[in-house]
């Protein structure tokens, strides 16, 4: 198993090597051995754009997942960390814990899992 990070926001200090450990974690969990997941970091912006273009919605969302059919690649999640920062305040978690929520709930996205049937 494969983790691509990049890092295009500068608004939250990230622990990338940490993010990538439990990505490689909760896959391993899931039976997945293979493969290649891309996980992107973008300000809040670049996010509103993304929810706008590919989801219909114009407004700023914490996190999107991409399916992709391209192997090795399984998909491609998408976090805005200081969309999670703010969240964090407003449920009672460190920026880090909600990092984690929206980490999984992305990389169980790309394995199939959707919120009405999972």
């Amino acid at each position: 198993m494969q983790i691509l990070i990049n890092d295009l926001q500068r608004q939250v200090q990230l622990d990338l090597g940490y993010y990538q450990r439990l990505a490689e974690f909760a896959l391993e969990q899931k039976g997945v051995k293979t493969g290649e997941v891309s996980l992107v970091f973008i300000s809040p912006d670049k996010m509103r754009e993304l929810n706008r273009v590919y989801r219909g919605e114009e407004r700023v969302t914490d996190v999107l997942a991409f399916t992709l059919e391209e192997k090795p690649l399984l998909g491609e999640v998408v976090i805005a960390p200081e969309v999670a920062k703010s969240q964090a305040q407003e449920y009672g978690n460190t920026c880090d814990e909600e990092m984690e929520v929206l980490l999984i709930h992305g990389l169980l996205h790309l394995l199939g899992y959707d919120h009405q049937s999972s």
